[in-house]
């Protein structure tokens, strides 16, 4: 089975880790962009906590990005990468002077959690933070400058639920899919280690029956066959350590009138 445990040696990754690694650098890249962005232009609007809380994600992300340079740390910096995201959409959600735009920027965060923290992790991760943000979002943004109707309330948090649910749909038919890859290529590759070492039987016996149908030198007098290493040896031996052939010892009729000719007598 491939390595999908997200760490050892890199080279023995399964295709959807190498992915998750690619996935998060430019994951990491993004936030801290566009919290650099918008750090300075909150902090010329007035909002200098925001723009504060902004730069010191920016910041992070510095580091994460220093720190995932070694692909084994990928599950730390997802979750820490996971958290901090969250924490930036709370934190956001919960000032009633964001622009009433930024509950698009948590509907990304399933997204985020399912795809690199696997299905658990992600439903787990959404479950929570979906109705945390949504209830911060409606108290902070029902008085003042960005109050927002109920309707576009109403219309944001079905949008968020239809996303959770397509990143769920889509995390579970990729985890199944890679599940049978894996299973189709462990049996292809059993599969293939039978059918080498049935290959090396045949060879061996193949073998076996070229040494037995080629050319024996064999004494004319006491019948021992010369082998490869030039000993001589008995016929039977030769022909039982070549084969599975088994002796049982008589006495041909010839023999035996030349070697006991009284024995014979008696018999006739």
């Amino acid at each position: 089975m491939l390595n999908t445990s997200g760490t050892g040696d890199p080279n023995s990754w399964s295709t959807t880790l190498n992915r998750r690694y690619d996935l998060l650098r430019t994951f990491i890249i993004l936030l801290a962009a566009v919290c650099f962005a918008f750090s300075i232009i909150n902090y010329f609007r007035g909002l200098y906590y925001l723009a504060v809380a902004e730069l010191f994600i920016f910041f992070i992300s510095l580091w994460m990005l220093f720190y995932i340079r070694k692909r084994e740390r990928l599950r730390l910096i997802s979750f820490i990468f996971i958290c901090v995201s969250c924490s930036l959409g709370l934190f956001g959600s919960a000032i009633s002077a964001t622009h009433p735009t930024f509950a698009v920027w948590n509907s990304l965060s399933p997204f985020f959690a399912f795809y690199l923290l696997g299905k658990k992790k992600g439903a787990v991760i959404t479950v929570i933070y979906i109705p945390i943000s949504t209830v911060l979002y409606m108290v902070s943004h029902s008085t003042g400058v960005n109050a927002i109707p109920l309707v576009a309330v109403m219309n944001i948090v079905l949008f968020m639920l239809c996303i959770s649910w397509i990143a769920y749909h889509f995390e579970t038919t990729r985890s199944e899919t890679e599940r049978a890859l894996l299973d189709d290529i462990d049996e292809r590759i059993k599969t293939e280690h039978e059918l080498e070492k049935n290959v090396e039987e045949l060879k061996q016996a193949s073998s076996e029956v070229k040494t037995l149908s080629g050319l024996l030198p064999i004494c004319s007098s006491c019948k021992k066959i010369r082998d490869d290493r030039g000993y001589w040896t008995q016929i039977e031996s030769y022909v039982k350590r070549h084969s599975n052939a088994e002796f049982s010892h008589g006495i041909c009729p010839d023999c035996a009138k030349k070697y006991y000719p009284d024995l014979m007598d008696d018999n006739e």
